[in-house]
């Protein structure tokens, strides 16, 4: 009356080919994107220019004075001044305390705008030769950003300077 207890230990021949065959799939569609760093700074500098846009909107508002953007296609930047590139004086210390605020594009990304607008006190949009209260600025700004086989728009609505 002996009692053998047998244990299996290890795992079956079917359990290793499953996951094999897994990791063979993850490895041919899913790790090529990780290593495309192009799509990183595509969507890195997309984030990058909103965020400024909304900044300088939100600081022309709290600080209650004008707020120019230099929008080049390799560059965004923001200013007290119209006048680009703007002293360290001049410049909208970023979140942290950069002077000017300012981003630029990565590898093959870049945006299609080459103009200056900025923001009055009360966060409307005007084109860098405006003099407020009269704008020009007569339609919806759309910036659109290129890169990682992707096309990414920002747009800054003509009455509110609401940047989405």
């Amino acid at each position: 009356m002996n009692n053998i207890v047998l244990t299996s230990r290890g795992y079956s021949m079917v359990e290793l080919v499953v996951t094999l065959i897994l990791a063979g799939i993850l490895a041919a569609f899913v790790a090529p994107r990780f290593f495309d760093l192009e799509v990183f700074q595509a969507r890195g500098f997309y984030d990058e220019a909103l965020s400024i846009l909304r900044y300088a909107h939100k600081t022309a508002i709290a600080q209650r004075r004008s707020v120019y953007v230099n929008l080049q296609p390799a560059a965004i930047s923001a200013c007290y001044t119209s006048t680009f590139p703007c002293s360290v004086a001049e410049g909208v210390p970023g979140p942290y305390g950069e002077k000017p605020y300012s981003v630029q594009a990565g590898g093959g990304t870049s945006s299609d705008t080459g103009k200056i607008i900025f923001f009055d006190a009360l966060g409307r949009p005007y084109n860098v030769d405006d003099i407020v209260p009269s704008s020009t600025f007569n339609a919806n700004l759309t910036l659109t950003i290129t890169g990682g086989g992707k096309v990414r728009t920002i747009t800054v609505e003509k009455e509110t300077g609401y940047v989405r």
